[in-house]
């Protein structure tokens, strides 16, 4: 019996071996087809005989990585005009399996950017940055345009403090300072306060708490404003806003979701008060409206005090400051469209 069970133990053993060796020698095709593509610059099956090999023989990875990675780059370098998704996701399989793999970085940084998705895009070039030992002319270039990215943000939000100030100058001044993020808003912004600053017909009216002799309609916009915030009415807000609007937080549906998903969410007995209202005309059909507001509420969501020390049950939350809707007339209607 015993020898028998020796018998038995050999077999498997030598049967083992075999299959391994087979395996090997599969690998090992496979590789040599893998460099044969790598060497025609035909990357796309490169990868797909390389990945082959890692099924056969992960142990020959030491022997392929370099390549294999070079590979794997150019080939979704290759499908970023072509397969963006698919590039994204050879390029996230990299840095997965690589994480110092510096190009990688760069390159989804470079499709973010052209996706005009400007965080993500920052985050990994910060990350090439680090990253990147040899090549300091593009280390340069991408801090150059970091720098930018830096000042567009920074104008921007300059442009729109201005703009609910009524000191639509400064505010033209920051917007021309843009140059990439949000420059299709800086330059509508632009065009609408040099329509202001060039016309016979602009005019300001200030008011306490509620506007006066702007025309049919427009007088209700802040008060209904008010009470959609007040109601947790996100359909009636929803009535208030332009199909066509546009914020520094995305579109009408970007704009609803917010007060939804944050403020209707988490806070209950929701206040909004508004003073100083100004209109400065663009048209006779659109204005400015600047005023000064305060928000507030009692917080209920789950406890995030180490968050923000406010964010804690049952306790207020407000803020404050100014602020700047543009209204437009859309079919005999005052919406809100910024």
């Amino acid at each position: 019996m015993k020898q028998l069970y020796l018998i038995f133990v050999c077999f498997f053993l030598f049967i083992n071996a075999g299959y391994s060796v087979n395996l090997r020698t599969e690998a090992k095709k496979h590789k040599a087809l893998a460099e044969k593509f790598f060497a025609d610059g035909n990357f796309e099956n490169a990868v797909s005989e390389y990945k082959k090999v890692m099924s056969y023989a992960p142990e020959m990875e030491s022997e392929i990585s370099n390549n294999f990675k070079k590979a794997q780059l150019n080939f979704a370098i290759s499908l970023i005009d072509k397969d963006k998704k698919r590039a994204v996701q050879l390029l996230k399989e990299l840095i997965y399996y690589h994480k110092d793999y510096a190009v990688a970085y760069y390159y989804l940084g470079y499709i973010s950017e052209k996706d005009r998705d400007y965080d993500y895009s920052e985050k990994y070039y910060h990350s090439f940055l680090d990253l990147e030992k040899l090549d300091i002319k593009k280390k340069d270039e991408i801090r150059i345009k970091l720098e930018q990215w830096t000042t567009d943000r920074t104008s921007y939000q300059k442009g729109l403090n201005y703009m609910s100030k009524g000191d639509f100058e400064s505010a033209r001044s920051e917007f021309k300072k843009i140059k990439e993020i949000k420059k299709d808003n800086a330059d509508n912004f632009i065009k609408k306060i040099d329509n202001i600053l060039n016309s016979s017909i602009e005019k300001k009216v200030e008011t306490e708490n509620k506007l006066q002799d702007i025309g049919v309609g427009k007088q209700k916009i802040l008060e209904l404003f008010k009470k959609a915030i007040e109601s947790e009415d996100s359909s009636k807000l929803s009535s208030l806003i332009s199909d066509n609007f546009v914020s520094s937080i995305g579109n009408k549906d970007n704009f609803i979701s917010y007060w939804k998903d944050y403020w209707f969410l988490f806070f209950q007995n929701i206040e909004f008060s508004f003073s100083n209202v100004n209109e400065t005309k663009i048209s006779e059909k659109e204005s400015f409206l600047t005023f000064t507001y305060k928000l507030s509420g009692i917080y209920n969501g789950k406890d995030m005090t180490l968050f923000k020390p406010e964010f804690k049950f049952g306790r207020e939350y407000s803020i404050d400051g100014n602020m700047m809707l543009v209204i437009k007339e859309e079919n005999g209607k005052w919406k809100i469209i910024e």
